[in-house]
Order: C-alpha cells, then structure tokens, then sequence
C-alpha cells in the first residue's frame, strides 16, 4: 500500500470520527474512492488495519 493511500485512509478516518461514524472496511473504501481514488475491497482492509495500528500507536 503506497503512502499516498494510507493518508487519504487516515484523512477519511478522522472526518468518520468526527461525523460519529464507525472506521470500517467499506465507509473507508467509499471515502477513498470520493476522493478519486481506487481502492479494492483488498486494499480497503489492509489500509483499515493500518489505520486502526496508527490509532494504537498515537
């Protein structure tokens, strides 16, 4: 997974978060793919647990 995606997760993370809404594999698919970009549902999951282990580690 390039750097590129991992911040487009970790920026549609946080507007989830603030929303009140659940980080999950497809709310993170659909906010990536807004943002112009494509992601697979295989891609999805593994930015997913990016995201989640860059929550544990802040």
């Amino acid at each position: 997974m390039g750097t590129d995606l991992l911040m487009v997760g970790q920026a549609v993370a946080a507007d989830l978060d603030r929303a009140g809404q659940r980080i999950t594999r497809a709310a993170l698919q659909a906010g990536v793919r807004a943002r112009g970009h494509t992601c697979s549902t295989g891609r999805a999951q593994a930015l997913l647990t990016a995201v989640r282990d860059l929550e544990r580690t802040a």
